[in-house]
């Protein structure tokens, strides 16, 4: 980039200090080494690399800069620092001589003018998939395994000769051995590579076939123990080699016997339903459901010529994808630390054991390598990680939605970035978004809940005693209000002010992982400035389950309760949570308890609740015209779903609204299910099913200005990812 800078420099005009020509730099990776990590210290600071791009646009009259990252946290949480007074200084030798030149440079390479977001193909499988939502639909695809047992081989902590923690270095001798569940993730690989090979006859002249695999094992970011890891699994492979070649294919006692209790164990089910998790417009006809049996005879051929790489600074060892002479291509697992993070394509990717920690979004988001195109072999996919970085993950997947969300309102309202930056800024939970050093341009960060819904969507059901005194504190609250039932009959209603509401969300919960302290203060700041001192709290009355009777609530009406079902035997992360932890997650399709949108339209008048309507399907109509080219644009926009933004957009900023939903029991725990594991639960823990499991979504109009508060960086003890954290041998010279 230097040389091109000065070649540029050399080549304008006499007496011309910018080029007439126009200038597009296009930037792939944007939030990366592109954004100026020294910003903190000033408006005169700039990292290398944006020094230089900052130069280039420079020396254009006419010049754009457009960026591409799946992950715009740095982006636009970046500084804004105006025009330094200093040159940019750069040196280089001619002839042996140096060189000394200053250039001028523009302000920064914030993103002011526009943010686009890109709609991802049908066939493009991404986090929303996977991992938890609470604005998109669809069934989540069960690739998720829990690793329980790699604390042992690759820790975070360990212990000096004299007791005292401390945390681990490339100098411990670890790992000792591979973890077990690591064991099972590469005979996955295996029972993977043999399942894409019995369907290559379907693929070959399909324009699809990928012929390459790999496995990702993302152990830790020490070279020593990426190193060790390596020839562990060498040693590993080498004897499943041998048994799956000399040992009898029958014998049930052997080889063979625990790669089919492996293959019942992680992909019976998978293969045989894929189709059922498959999102809306996904279409893959080469997704033919197998059995072992059917897979077996490939077994010999799939461990053969298996490639074991570390890919870091030290080994040397390159991920090149060439196919032999017969078309074959290669098998390849892979094991590294944040040279696999970024610019890698591993071909054929199946298996990712994935054990990093990462504090950041958008390193992990770059970590995990297992988004994209997976044709003929999505039910082949596995994705080994910890509990903790499933969390993470489904935090992330949310804070994603969020954000795209703001950018799309920002469009729809015909703003720029510079208009919402505040906005983005406000979040809660931006602080960890992205790097320290991105954000150590303020010492304070600002959160609100304005123009949010706040849902509970995880619950702590395995403690009978928590429900019961949650059940008894409800009810006690909503009989001493004097609960009306609404004009329509959808709701119970409570109207209150402030200080009563606190009061309400102060009783007990049963919610896990709830931010209700930010929440309840957020509310107090609206008060103080006069924003939120009225509220709403409607109790859902028409949901889709049991009958509540007035009877035993002392409610003034019957109540049918909504449903949400509890995990089934193949959703393995939810499963795993609600047997071992008793947590219920409401995300069979999305972290959603809201049942419609229109829950949110109760404090309306008919006449705003027609406009809102009218104006989101004029609004997609439109879009549908435009951007999609359909010609029954109209027809499609009617036929959308209303979300519940649309609504609470258009309430008042003195006015919340706290929707109540009385969940049933009996379906969190899916009784008549014939789910023995389920009901055992029941049993042993005592649980009460004739009582209702009790969730919130609070409604949260846009408010201005922003009442929001503030954290410090302190508050999270950030650790930054640059602090002794590569796996490799940076490179000097930046240039």
């Amino acid at each position: 980039m230097k040389n091109l800078l000065i070649w540029l420099s050399d080549y304008l005009s006499e007496n011309k200090e910018k080029h007439d020509i126009p200038l597009l730099i296009v930037d792939d990776e944007a939030d990366n080494a592109s954004l100026n990590n020294l910003g903190k210290k000033g408006v005169d600071y700039a990292s290398k690399i944006n020094g230089h791009i900052r130069a280039l646009l420079n020396l254009f009259a006419r010049k754009t800069y457009l960026g591409y990252t799946a992950t715009p946290f740095a982006n636009v949480l970046q500084d804004r620092n105006g025009l330094s007074a200093l040159k940019w200084p750069v040196s280089y030798k001619v002839n042996g001589q140096l060189i000394d030149k200053d250039f001028g440079q523009v302000n920064n390479i914030f993103p002011d003018d526009f943010i686009e977001l890109l709609n991802t193909p049908s066939n493009y499988i991404g986090a929303k998939q996977i991992f938890e939502t609470v604005l998109s639909d669809g069934i989540k695809i069960p690739l998720v395994e829990l690793v329980n047992d790699a604390n042992s081989e690759f820790p975070s902590r360990t212990l000096n000769d004299d007791g005292k923690e401390r945390a681990t270095t490339k100098y411990d001798d670890f790992p000792k051995k591979l973890p077990r569940s690591l064991e099972e993730a590469t005979q996955c690989f295996v029972l993977s590579i043999a399942l894409r090979l019995s369907r290559v006859s379907e693929l070959t002249d399909s324009g699809f076939l990928n012929p390459h695999h790999t496995m990702l094992v993302h152990i830790s970011r020490f070279i020593p123990w990426q190193n060790k890891t390596k020839i562990l699994l060498e040693i590993y492979i080498k004897k499943l080699e041998e048994d799956i070649n000399n040992d009898l294919p029958n014998n049930k006692k052997l080889i063979y016997g625990t790669l089919e209790k492996v293959w019942n164990r992680y992909y019976a089910t998978i293969v045989q339903n894929i189709r059922a998790y498959l999102p809306e417009g996904y279409s893959d006809e080469f997704l033919v459901p197998k059995s072992f049996l059917e897979i077996k005879q490939y077994l010999i051929e799939a461990i053969k010529g298996i490639e074991i790489k570390a890919v870091n600074s030290e080994t040397g060892d390159k991920l090149q994808y060439v196919k032999d002479s017969s078309g074959n291509g290669k098998k390849i697992i892979a094991v590294g630390g944040n040279r696999l993070s970024r610019g890698f394509t591993l071909e054929g990717l199946t298996i990712n054991y994935f054990i990093r920690n990462t504090n950041y979004s958008d390193t992990l988001l770059q970590m995990g390598r297992w988004f994209g195109y997976r044709p003929g072999y999505l039910d082949c996919c596995k994705i080994f990680t910890t509990l903790d970085a499933v969390q993470k993950f489904d935090s992330t997947t949310r804070a994603i939605e969020e954000l795209e969300a703001e950018f799309i309102k920002m469009n729809r309202l015909h703003k720029t970035p510079q208009d919402f930056v505040l906005r983005v800024r406000k979040h809660v939970g931006t602080l960890k978004i992205t790097r320290p050093s991105i954000l150590k341009n303020t010492k304070v960060v600002n959160w609100s809940y304005q123009d949010q819904l706040v849902q509970s969507t995880r619950f702590i059901v395995n403690d009978n005693d928590r429900l019961n005194k949650a059940w008894s504190s409800f009810k006690g609250f909503v009989n001493a209000n004097n609960a009306v039932v609404s004009d329509d009959n959808r709701f119970l209603r409570i109207d209150l002010n402030s200080t009563q509401l606190i009061d309400f969300l102060s009783i007990p919960n049963t919610f896990d992982d709830f931010e209700m302290p930010s929440i309840i203060k957020f509310i107090e700041l609206c008060a103080e400035k006069g924003k939120l001192r009225n509220w709403t709290i409607a109790i859902k009355a028409n949901g889709e389950g049991n009958l509540l009777n007035a009877a035993d609530s002392g409610f003034s009406q019957n109540i049918t309760l909504s449903v949400r079902s509890g995990p089934k035997p193949e959703s393995t992360y939810f499963r795993e949570q609600f047997i071992t932890k008793g947590i219920f997650s409401a995300a069979g399709k999305s972290a959603n308890i809201v049942s419609s949108g229109s829950d949110f339209d109760l404090l309306l008048s008919d006449a705003q609740r027609n406009r809102a309507k009218e104006d989101f399907q004029r609004e997609r109509a439109e879009y549908f015209r435009v951007e999609k080219g359909y010609q029954d644009y109209a027809r499609r926009a009617s036929m959308i779903t209303i979300p519940e933004r649309v609504y609470r957009e258009v309430m008042q900023d003195d006015h919340g609204l706290l929707v109540v939903y009385l969940m049933d029991l009996k379906s969190v725990f899916r009784a008549g299910e014939q789910d023995s594991e389920m009901n055992d639960m029941v049993i042993q823990q005592g649980i009460n099913t004739n009582i209702p499991l009790i969730g919130y979504a609070i409604g949260f109009p846009p408010i201005s200005p922003d009442p929001g508060g503030e954290y410090v960086h302190g508050d999270y003890d950030l650790e930054d990812d640059n602090a002794d954290e590569w796996d490799e041998k940076l490179e000097t010279n930046e240039d």
